[in-house]
């Protein structure tokens, strides 16, 4: 085949999982039938996933904390004392009770000594 075309025996149909269009692939692996619909599947599932990990998981409960110490963290992180945050509280068996916090994108942890919970 030197005029460079692939043989019509060696190329599968399939039918695209995202738009549900029907074509011929240019090689075994191919899944999707563009790079439009390859971007809009990895989209979702990148979405997909996101969701997930913002889920709070089992044996962490969401409270609100007013922080009573200087936390040593970076500035750009530092939550500032007597404010009060939304957080989550992680509890274990063998672990001490501690706070989660986003801030400037991140997660902080604060310890149970550094804040208290309050009501509201």
């Amino acid at each position: 085949m030197s005029d460079g075309k692939r043989k019509e025996s060696a190329m599968k149909r399939k039918v695209c999982p995202v738009c549900s269009k029907e074509f011929l692939t240019r090689h075994n692996a191919q899944r999707y039938c563009s790079r439009a619909c390859t971007y809009a599947s990895q989209r979702k599932e990148n979405s997909e996933l996101r969701r997930k990990r913002e889920q709070i998981p089992a044996g962490q409960v969401p409270v609100k904390i007013k922080i009573i110490k200087r936390i040593p963290v970076f500035e750009e992180l530092r939550p500032i004392k007597g404010l009060v945050y939304d957080a989550v509280k992680c509890t274990g068996l063998n672990v001490n009770p501690f706070y989660i916090i986003p801030m400037g994108g991140k997660k902080v942890v604060i310890r149970a000594d550094e804040c208290v919970e309050v009501c509201g």
